[in-house]
């Protein structure tokens, strides 16, 4: 199995002596952004996962994010010498624990994509009574990522699948007041495992033409 990305996370916060939380932030101190984009150039060189799914586990990223970083951190590795160093520390680190685990037999959970998740609930509502805590952790963060990025401009990025990604969490009775006021979602989501709808109240402004466009690309 392929390294993980929050052992990647781990392993440079560790190096550069930050936390797991300052890598996935926003904060844009020097030392978070950089162990930030090292941590996206190794998921990025390391991992077969795509651009979009190694934004989505870095705390809701675009992907062009992460390109961006991949590309920078390449571009200065071979212009700075100190940071080439300190790469090739990492890496040795990062094939270190690679060979431990291999020799060990140890399996390590893999990441968990909030997309992912949310499909899955989307296409088996039943499955979700057995979401897991990380998962429903990992959507949660995707989703209020989403929501501060976009919440400057009321009428842009409000599609379909992001309301339901918060129709997956029919485990948790009621979800952030941000978000309900974000997506005019009802505070009561469900009630129980059954539950299988979600009623959204009258849609928010700009979404007619969304939903028109959706509807379109389905072919319906």
């Amino acid at each position: 199995m392929e390294i993980q990305i929050k052992t990647l996370v781990d392993i440079v916060g560790e190096y550069y002596g930050i936390s797991q939380a300052d890598i996935l932030s926003d904060r844009r101190t020097k030392d978070f952004v950089r162990g930030r984009h090292v941590v996206a150039w190794l998921a990025a060189t390391r991992t077969s996962k795509s651009l979009p799914a190694i934004g989505r586990c870095l705390g809701g990223r675009d992907h062009t994010s992460i390109l961006h970083a991949r590309n920078k951190i390449e571009r200065l590795r071979q212009e700075d010498r100190r940071l080439a160093r300190e790469l090739a520390e990492i890496i040795e680190l990062v094939e270190v624990v690679e060979a431990s685990l291999k020799q060990l037999r140890i399996d390590v959970a893999p990441d968990i994509d909030p997309l992912d998740v949310a499909r899955r609930v989307v296409a088996r509502p039943g499955l979700a009574a057995s979401i897991t805590v990380n998962e429903i952790q990992a959507l949660a963060s995707y989703v209020a990522a989403f929501c501060s990025k976009t919440e400057d401009d009321p009428n842009d990025a409000i599609t379909i699948d992001g309301l339901r990604y918060i129709a997956a969490w029919e485990s948790l009775a009621t979800p952030p007041p941000s978000i309900r006021r974000r997506w005019h979602v009802p505070p009561v989501l469900a009630e129980g495992p059954a539950a299988t709808a979600v009623s959204l109240g009258d849609p928010p402004p700009g979404r007619s033409a969304l939903d028109q466009r959706q509807q379109s690309e389905n072919g319906s």
